[in-house]
Protein backbone atom coordinates (compact mmCIF):
# COMPACT_ATOMS: atom_id res chain seq x y z
CA UNK A 1 0.00 0.00 0.00
CA UNK A 2 1.24 3.50 -0.90
CA UNK A 3 0.32 6.89 0.76
CA UNK A 4 0.61 9.90 -1.25
CA UNK A 5 0.08 13.03 -0.32
CA UNK A 6 1.80 13.22 2.50
CA UNK A 7 2.05 16.74 4.95
CA UNK A 8 4.76 14.63 6.79
CA UNK A 9 7.27 12.16 5.61
CA UNK A 10 8.24 9.46 8.19
CA UNK A 11 11.63 10.55 7.28
CA UNK A 12 10.93 13.74 8.10
CA UNK A 13 9.09 12.31 11.69
CA UNK A 14 12.28 10.51 12.47
CA UNK A 15 13.92 13.79 11.90
CA UNK A 16 12.00 15.77 14.70
CA UNK A 17 12.80 13.05 17.10
CA UNK A 18 9.76 10.68 16.47
CA UNK A 19 10.84 7.23 17.18
CA UNK A 20 7.61 5.93 19.23
CA UNK A 21 6.04 4.01 16.06
CA UNK A 22 6.79 2.37 12.98
CA UNK A 23 6.21 3.36 9.29
CA UNK A 24 3.01 1.72 9.09
CA UNK A 25 1.24 2.80 11.80
CA UNK A 26 2.89 6.15 11.25
CA UNK A 27 1.32 6.09 7.58
CA UNK A 28 -2.46 5.18 9.12
CA UNK A 29 -1.62 8.14 11.99
CA UNK A 30 -0.51 10.67 9.32
CA UNK A 31 -3.53 10.15 7.43
CA UNK A 32 -5.72 10.30 10.70
CA UNK A 33 -3.59 13.65 10.97
CA UNK A 34 -3.71 14.92 7.51
CA UNK A 35 -7.63 14.37 7.66
CA UNK A 36 -7.59 16.51 10.88
CA UNK A 37 -5.57 19.14 9.20
CA UNK A 38 -8.15 19.66 6.14
CA UNK A 39 -10.80 19.84 8.02
CA UNK A 40 -9.44 22.79 9.91
CA UNK A 41 -7.96 24.47 6.84
CA UNK A 42 -10.84 23.96 4.36
CA UNK A 43 -9.13 21.65 2.48
CA UNK A 44 -6.83 24.61 1.27
CA UNK A 45 -3.61 22.27 1.81
CA UNK A 46 -4.94 19.95 -0.46
CA UNK A 47 -3.68 22.58 -3.22
CA UNK A 48 -0.65 23.27 -2.34
CA UNK A 49 2.59 21.33 -3.71
CA UNK A 50 3.23 18.89 -1.15
CA UNK A 51 7.29 20.51 -1.45
CA UNK A 52 5.69 23.32 -0.37
CA UNK A 53 4.17 22.86 2.69
CA UNK A 54 5.33 24.76 5.81
CA UNK A 55 6.93 23.87 8.29
CA UNK A 56 4.23 24.95 10.90
CA UNK A 57 2.25 22.51 9.24
CA UNK A 58 4.70 19.83 9.49
CA UNK A 59 5.11 20.47 13.23
CA UNK A 60 1.82 20.74 13.53
CA UNK A 61 1.06 17.13 11.84
CA UNK A 62 3.96 15.47 14.50
CA UNK A 63 2.06 16.80 17.50
CA UNK A 64 -0.92 15.51 16.03
CA UNK A 65 0.14 12.18 15.59
CA UNK A 66 1.93 11.75 18.89
CA UNK A 67 -1.69 13.15 20.69
CA UNK A 68 -3.17 10.05 18.49
CA UNK A 69 -0.89 7.35 19.08
CA UNK A 70 -1.10 8.67 23.07
CA UNK A 71 -4.98 8.72 23.00
CA UNK A 72 -4.71 5.71 21.29
CA UNK A 73 -2.53 3.72 23.16
CA UNK A 74 -4.65 5.27 26.50
CA UNK A 75 -7.63 3.76 25.28
CA UNK A 76 -5.93 0.09 25.06
CA UNK A 77 -4.84 0.48 28.46
CA UNK A 78 -8.24 0.72 30.17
Amino acid sequence: MTFEGQYLTYAEYQALGGSAIGEMPFNLLEFEARRRIDLRTQNRLKETDYSDIPQEVKLCEFKLINSIQNYATTLEGI
